[in-house]
């Protein structure tokens, strides 16, 4: 029995050893370890090990872990970034860029199988517009060829060529020199968006090493999975855990997503990491400026994969970050002017060639004035000799890096490959070294990255005292842009420790002034943010300001009118305020909203208010009900010597409409549209929800509920106007062949208005 249990215990053991390992990792430049099982990395103070071996400690840190044996197949439906990361999914819908809330234009895209947004329950996370190079949705051979930006390609290979483009809920609008398209989400097969005007590509590449980190020191990572995908983002970022099925996910946010994504880790096939300030020439804008061959055959160029789709190797050097060139060819990548101060690379020929070719490269920089200066030249590169290094420095007054791939046919060694057989060159780890405070000091990254604070000045004193950051909102799921304190100072009572302030002409398109702000809990003291114009303290609508707790994500609101100012130029000052004297570091801020709105929403930029062709002042109506009035009150008036208001905003014509009101009118044929301007004029609750109907028919034509999202709460959801809801101009249609109109409101008790309300004659 005792010799039957040691047999076994035998085979079992000589079985572990003769299984094959599943994982490889790369510590330093080329210290492989490979074993056959991944522990921990599910938790943040979990450690990742691969079997016994610690992967991550404050000495030694991987750069590369590879899946072995995972098939990398890309999906048919696809965003691709300006910075080559790819998200499979799908498309779904646009959405408009929201100044206030510092939210940028954005695609809508579902995600699912081994994707999750971290929070949206309906399976959708929002992209950077801006950041988007191409838009798959059926992946065919045209769509995989590049096109210029603009490029639109439906599902019969049609192109267009388009220099506007407007999405809606429903598909794409595309407008060129001679036609124009409308196309539907399953009529669309590609789309290569225009350039954004006020993010180039270079930029959008630079985002990962500019946008809000906790860490500013932080390794980059660059996740590829076994779809297709690929994910660059800050290593400090990952959150590691396990959720559905007890399956680990690693939840990241690359600068291009407005969103956390959680990605399941066993679809995960290589992971790679590079230090902040490394960018890989492989994300970088290139082109092809010449390609030749002498066989009859030219092998493209690829981003981080050799000629036959595998990662990339010079001798025993390996990563998937890299480029592949054959000979001969001439590629130009765009580099970020002033910022690189070096460039190295590994490079060889890949061992996919299995020891043969025999080329040369050289690798030279484009100045400003379109003039090359060559910077590296190689010897042979063998497929049997061991990988050499292109290390350039004096890149600063480059605009563009040329890597050359020339044949080594003539004076080759004994036993080369001839003409370009072969000829496969990796560039393994073909990075650029970064000046980050250069490019920090070209570009505010507080204006960069929080888009509603841009028109907005900062006393140079008081910016010098501060960084951007971010923290991680586990509710919202998402990582915010955080302005912190880089360490304690002198805080002076009744002194502003930061400040904003814009000098505007108000109209009624920038008279309610919001901001929405919690503090990240990293500091000694919270602090509050007050509103000043002209010098003057302003009362918010809620007597009070904005208070921060130190509770992350707990974002306290507050809302300022200024529409008895419009016409008015005024100085705007926005001050965040120490709580008490003394020597300490305020918490740092987060904005939810922040900025000037509109009064009234609807109206067009100049802040026009409407005119209508028939007022309704001039009009009698067929009936009314309006609590408070046994006559139709004084156009104008809320009451006696009190004008009609919408929020602070005088309404010279029109009427009060408290809440449970209805008022009629008659319809003449030539009636088009009705329009009015909708909101609170008086109260501390609400008032609505505001309803249109023709006839006698019970249905409304129209209801205050179409203006409101209602993901934004019950109230808004319902069409009400409350204290903190803008107005709304509206212009309604009227549909043909009815003799009378109804407009009424709701329960709500407060006292709203139809102010300048009329109708639009054909």
């Amino acid at each position: 029995m005792i010799y039957r249990s040691l047999l076994l215990v035998l085979i079992a053991t000589n079985s572990l050893l003769a299984q094959e390992p599943e994982f490889r990792v790369i510590f330093g430049e080329k210290e492989v370890v490979s074993g056959l099982k991944l522990n921990g990395w599910d938790r943040l103070d979990n450690p990742a090990k691969l079997d016994e071996t610690v992967l991550f400690t404050d000495t030694k840190k991987i750069r590369y872990l590879e899946r072995l044996g995972a098939a990398i197949k890309r999906t048919t439906s696809f965003i691709e970034f300006h910075n080559h990361d790819l998200l499979p999914g799908q498309v779904i819908g646009f959405g408009a860029a929201d100044p206030v809330r510092g939210i940028p234009s954005h695609y809508l895209v579902h995600v699912n199988g081994n994707y999750r947004p971290f929070a949206e329950a309906d399976g959708t996370i929002r992209v950077n517009a801006a950041h988007v190079r191409r838009i798959v949705f059926q992946s065919s051979r045209i769509t995989d060829t590049n096109h210029a930006p603009g490029t639109v390609i439906l599902r019969d290979e049609s192109l267009l060529q388009a220099q506007n483009m407007r999405w809606s809920d429903t598909g794409l609008r595309a407008l060129s020199e001679n036609q124009s398209i409308t196309a539907n989400w399953v009529q669309l097969s590609a789309v290569f968006p225009n350039l954004d005007p006020d993010l180039s590509a270079l930029d959008a590449v630079l985002a990962d090493h500019l946008a809000p980190a906790n860490e500013a020191t932080s390794r980059i990572a660059r996740y590829a999975t076994i779809d297709g995908g690929s994910f660059t983002f800050r290593e400090s970022m990952v959150i590691p855990l396990r959720r559905e099925n007890n399956l680990i996910f690693h939840t990241l946010q690359p600068a291009w997503s407005l969103d956390a994504i959680r990605i399941l880790f066993d679809s995960v096939a290589h992971i790679s990491y590079r230090s902040y300030n490394q960018l890989p020439l492989s994300s970088l804008p290139a082109n092809v400026i010449e390609e030749r061959n002498f066989t009859g055959f030219q092998w493209p160029w690829k981003r981080n994969q050799n000629r036959t789709g595998n990662i990339l190797t010079a001798s025993e050097m390996i990563s998937e970050i890299g480029v592949s060139t054959h000979s001969y060819s001439k590629i130009a990548f765009r580099i970020p002017p002033k910022l690189v101060t070096r460039f190295m690379s590994y490079l060889g020929i890949d061992q996919s060639a299995e020891g043969g070719g025999c080329a040369k490269v050289k690798v030279s920089k484009r100045l400003a004035n379109g003039s090359e200066a060559v910077v590296y030249q190689s010897g042979f590169l063998l497929g049997t000799y061991p990988y050499t290094i292109a290390d350039v420095s004096g890149l600063t007054d480059a605009e563009a890096l040329i890597i050359e791939t020339d044949f080594g046919h003539d004076g080759r060694p004994t036993n080369a490959d001839p003409f370009d057989i072969r000829d496969d060159v990796s560039w393994v780890l073909p990075y650029l070294t970064l000046d980050l405070n250069v490019a920090r000091q070209a570009n505010d990254e507080i204006y960069q990255y929080i888009s509603s604070v841009k028109d907005w000045q900062i006393p140079a004193s008081l910016r010098a005292r501060v960084e951007l950051t971010s923290h991680w909102d586990s509710t919202g799921g998402r990582w915010l842009p955080t302005i912190s304190w880089k360490a304690p100072f002198a805080n002076v009572a009744e002194t502003p420790v930061l400040e904003f302030h814009q000098k505007t002409t108000l109209t009624a398109n920038n008279s309610w002034l919001v901001v929405s702000a919690s503090a990240n809990g990293v500091g000694d003291k919270t602090t509050t943010i007050e509103v000043q114009v002209n010098g003057e303290p302003l009362t918010s609508i809620m007597n009070g300001n904005v208070s921060l707790t130190g509770q992350v994500a707990k974002f306290d609101a507050r809302h300022w009118l200024m529409g008895d100012k419009v016409g008015q130029e005024v100085d705007v000052s926005i001050r965040v305020m120490p709580r008490e004297a003394g020597t300490f570091q305020p918490q740092g801020i987060t904005f939810a909203m922040f900025g000037l709105q509109p009064t009234v929403t609807g109206l067009p930029a100049s802040g026009q208010l409407p005119e209508p062709d028939v007022p309704l002042s001039s009009l009698t109506p067929l009936k009314f009900t309006l609590p408070g009035h046994t006559e139709m009150p004084m156009p104008g008036l809320l009451k006696e010597d009190t004008p009609l208001t919408v929020r602070s905003l005088k309404i010279p014509d029109g009427y009060v409409f408290p809440g449970r009101s209805e008022i009629v009118y008659e319809l003449k044929p030539e009636y088009s549209h009705l329009e009015m301007i909708l909101g609170l004029a008086d109260g501390s609750t609400a008032v609505g929800t505001f309803e249109v109907l023709v006839d006698d028919l019970t249905e409304p034509i129209w209801t205050s509920k179409e203006l409101f999202d209602p993901r934004l709460g019950t109230s808004q959801a319902n069409g009400y106007f409350s204290r903190q809801t803008q107005g709304a101009s509206v212009r309604i249609p009227i549909p043909t062949g009815h003799t009378s109109i109804t407009i009424r409101s709701g329960t709500q008790t407060s006292i709203g208005l139809l102010g300048n309300a009329g109708f639009r004659s054909n």
